[in-house]
């Protein structure tokens, strides 16, 4: 993909639905991502499946650090174009995982960084982190999913992106996918109780998107589960694995064998926490990856 930067006017759009919102046109799409600047070693933050970069704007506002949270392909407020032979690689862990480097180098050059994912964004920054190691300072997974992934078994999706097929697809995407409320966001929380409006305010805002349907399903089917086990064996950089101590979709006991596999691993729980802690405790995943940041 060819790199096309706007200039700094360009930057700050009227029509942005966070403060800190910015905007990048990167050949077929116009990209979406928020995020602080402090001066400090970059964080880039993906996110989980169904969600955005502004599900990290909590944590966000807990850290003194500079970040960027970028809306993967087919999430969030980030362009969906309809899958081709030319953008067919965007609804792939490649595709984004060579995206994302495009959207941190025009912010930050080749300066080191530290990434941090949550559940399928524990994946995407694997991926990362297997394509330049060596930019990677540090590495955060946050209930992480390194094996099996959200959507059809990988057998039939070939099938699933034929044309004919994905087309009826989206369809049912389309009359699915598009109710959002407290109380399914709060099936992967400790407390469902503590989940308000602002916190579904991101996944609400995707869901007005044009081809929205589209991009999900092609999230969903582009291509196999993946099974990193093997990149978590070869990476050689500090790496934090955090779990929510009540997360009911992937246990404690996995994120503590996915820090065993790390060469320089370190496992911690958050009490009272279920599956996504950087929206339902942001303020002690903070301290945690403050201190990790602090000590790169």
């Amino acid at each position: 993909m060819r790199k096309h930067f706007p200039d700094e006017s360009a930057d700050h759009v009227t029509d942005a639905p966070y403060p800190s919102s910015r905007w990048l046109v990167l050949d077929a799409l116009r990209v979406h991502y928020v995020g602080a600047d402090h001066e400090t070693m970059p964080l880039y933050l993906g996110h989980h499946f169904y969600g955005a970069g502004a599900n990290f704007l909590p944590l966000i506002s807990h850290l003194d650090i500079t970040t960027l949270a970028l809306d993967r392909p087919g999430f969030g407020l980030t362009s969906r174009p309809h899958r081709n032979r030319h953008t067919k690689s965007l609804y792939t862990r490649r595709g984004a995982a060579e995206l994302a480097w495009q959207v941190l180098e025009s912010q930050y050059g080749d300066m080191p960084v530290m990434l941090a994912g949550a559940s399928a964004g524990g994946t995407h920054v694997l991926e990362m982190a297997a394509l330049h190691p060596e930019r990677v300072a540090g590495l955060v997974l946050i209930d992480a999913a390194i094996t099996g992934d959200v959507g059809p078994p990988g057998w039939s999706r070939p099938l699933l992106r034929a044309p004919g097929v994905s087309h009826v697809g989206v369809q049912l995407v389309e009359r699915r996918a598009h109710t959002v409320t407290k109380e399914r966001i709060g099936r992967s929380w400790a407390n469902p109780s503590r989940v308000t409006d602002t916190i579904i305010a991101p996944y609400q805002q995707a869901t007005a998107m044009p081809d929205y349907a589209h991009g999900l399903y092609h999230s969903f089917v582009g291509d196999a589960p993946p099974d990193l086990r093997s990149v978590l064996q070869r990476l050689d950089m500090p790496a934090l694995v955090v779990s929510g101590a009540k997360d009911r979709v992937i246990s404690p006991r996995s994120a503590a064998r996915i820090a065993s596999l790390l060469k320089h691993g370190t496992f911690v729980e958050i009490a009272d926490a279920g599956h996504t802690p950087h929206e339902e405790q942001p303020e002690r995943l903070a301290a945690l990856i403050s201190e990790f940041h602090a000590s790169l």
